[in-house]
């Protein structure tokens, strides 16, 4: 049987979507068909079927033409596949992938005429023979060369070249990397093409759960607490519960996972807890003023210092993150053992133009309509839905950042890192329009009032929030340092995480020092 605890160390869904080896792809029994036409310009979604399921098999939502997804169901024993995770078969006159999650079995129909279509997102305006366009379905479907040329009856030699025609049209230089990348072209399309509608049933319910347990497995305890009728907390921890209480107050995105990947939180004795603001990896509306989401989310993070931490703790809070640290500090000071301000948003007249653009647009929408905003930064994400869009996106505000370029190609390169960022984004429209919303309020208005200490890191080649504007806010706190990163950037957490949550003033000196 398929069980709950499918999702193990090594496999969960996209890690096997996109494992960049042949031996996770099993060879279907059905043979393709004889001619394989040259695929003509079609709507993708007319291509398409998606059918979720229970781990019981029984049927959650269904996107597209489904008949081969429910065909390929009758005929198949999935419950059976304990140990396959992902699945790709001929089918019908397309590919079946079978792919196993924590709580559902996702089933996916792609006709063979709409290869291309996947393909172009990575591989734009690609044309293909028929003879190059069956091979690609081939080894989609886990056959090797020799298995492609026994199927066809036809030498190894034949199959050797056609592949080599077909890696000089793609690019592509091994079939593991086919495999990688069509896969990756095919998981951006699925998530891009399946309508919010649907996805509340399955993902938008619990969706930040199941982001966490796909994109960091093995590593938070997650926690949902009512707080209220209309009010619920979600709150992500990790490290041993006996630890000191360090509260991270998020970005517009979590840290990668790859920033979680030892046992460094052990070692420094550290309970991480990070408490979700509202409308972050939850599709949910709620339309408040934003100086209402200003205090939901000071108040969030002021239940999640007293409900886990007893009262008092050390708080990170992290770019547009900090907004709402300082606005409990203000309020409630006590409950702070320090704070620590990596990437201090300016939230004023920005000096990048680009960044000021884009702000006064989702300004301006914002005042006039909500439908419009949403449409415009659906077709934001929907950019960002493929690799080369996202970067393109990107580069837009950190182009003159090399540090910044460096950590987003190194993330959006790996296809699991574009997933989960594009995932990051797609999933928390509300939270990062509000974050962005936030520079029409002085959010430090009154900041001198606050005795606490009070720590500024801030990288010295940040595009959006320069080091002179972080300064000039640094400056207003009565009992503050300053840590400048001579050769970071903007989004240095992404990859210094570590050293943000666990070292000291002094540390950060030292550090500095040597650097």
């Amino acid at each position: 049987m398929l069980q709950e605890n499918i999702h193990n160390e090594d496999k969960d869904l996209l890690k096997a979507w996109y494992q960049d080896s042949l031996s996770l792809m099993k060879n279907g029994e059905q043979s393709l068909p004889l001619e394989l036409a040259n695929v003509p310009t079609k709507n993708w979604k007319n291509c398409l079927g998606v059918l979720n399921l229970t781990n019981k098999g029984e049927e959650l939502w269904s996107y597209g033409d489904t008949r081969a997804c429910h065909a390929f169901l009758a005929e198949t024993e999935i419950l059976n596949h304990e140990h396959d995770t992902v699945k790709v078969e001929i089918f019908d006159d397309g590919l079946i992938m079978l792919s196993g999650r924590k709580n559902s079995i996702r089933i996916v129909h792609i006709d063979h005429q709409s290869t291309l279509t996947l393909l172009q997102d990575v591989v734009p305006d690609i044309e293909l023979s028929k003879a190059e366009l069956r091979l690609l379905i081939q080894i989609l479907s886990g056959q090797s060369l020799r298995d492609a040329a026994q199927s066809d009856g036809v030498s190894y030699e034949t199959k050797r070249s056609q592949f080599k025609s077909l890696a000089s049209r793609t690019g592509f230089r091994t079939q593991s990397e086919v495999i990688r990348m069509s896969l990756m072209a095919l998981n951006a399309q699925v998530l891009d093409s399946v309508e919010n509608a649907h996805e509340q049933t399955v993902e938008t319910a619990h969706g930040a759960q199941e982001f966490v347990d796909l994109y960091y497995p093995k590593t938070f305890r997650f926690h949902r607490i009512s707080i209220t009728t209309d009010r619920t907390l979600r709150v992500i921890e990790t490290g041993p519960l006996t630890g000191k209480p360090v509260v991270y107050v998020h970005s517009q995105t979590l840290p990668p996972p790859d920033q979680f990947s030892s046992d460094w939180l052990e070692e420094n004795n550290i309970r991480l807890i990070i408490p979700l603001r509202e409308g972050f990896l939850h599709s949910h509306q709620n339309q408040r003023e934003i100086s209402e989401h200003l205090k939901r989310g000071a108040s969030d993070l002021a239940d999640t210092i007293i409900m886990f931490c007893g009262g008092k703790a050390r708080v990170i809070a992290c770019s547009c993150g900090a907004a709402y640290a300082v606005h409990l500090a203000k309020n409630q000071p006590e409950l702070f053992e320090s704070l620590t301000v990596s990437t201090a948003p300016y939230l004023g007249n920005y000096n990048s133009t680009p960044i000021k653009s884009i702000v006064r647009g989702f300004k301006n929408l914002a005042l006039k309509s909500n439908l419009i905003l949403e449409k415009t930064y659906s077709r934001y994400v929907s950019k960002m839905s493929t690799p080369a869009g996202m970067i393109e996106v990107l580069s837009t505000a950190y182009k003159n950042s090399p540090s910044d370029m460096k950590l987003f190609n190194a993330i959006v390169s790996d296809p699991l890192g574009h997933s989960w960022m594009y995932e990051s984004y797609r999933l928390s429209q509300q939270s990062v329009t509000n974050d962005i919303l936030l520079g029409s309020l002085d959010v430090w208005n009154g900041s001198d009032k606050i005795e606490l200490p009070i720590l500024f890191i801030h990288g010295a080649t940040d595009p959006i929030n320069a080091i002179e504007d972080a300064r000039h806010v640094q400056q207003k706190f009565a009992n503050s340092e300053f840590i400048e990163l001579l050769n970071e950037g903007q989004s240095f957490f992404r990859n210094r995480f570590k050293e943000i949550i666990s070292l000291n003033l002094q540390d950060w000196k030292d550090l500095t020092a040597r650097d």
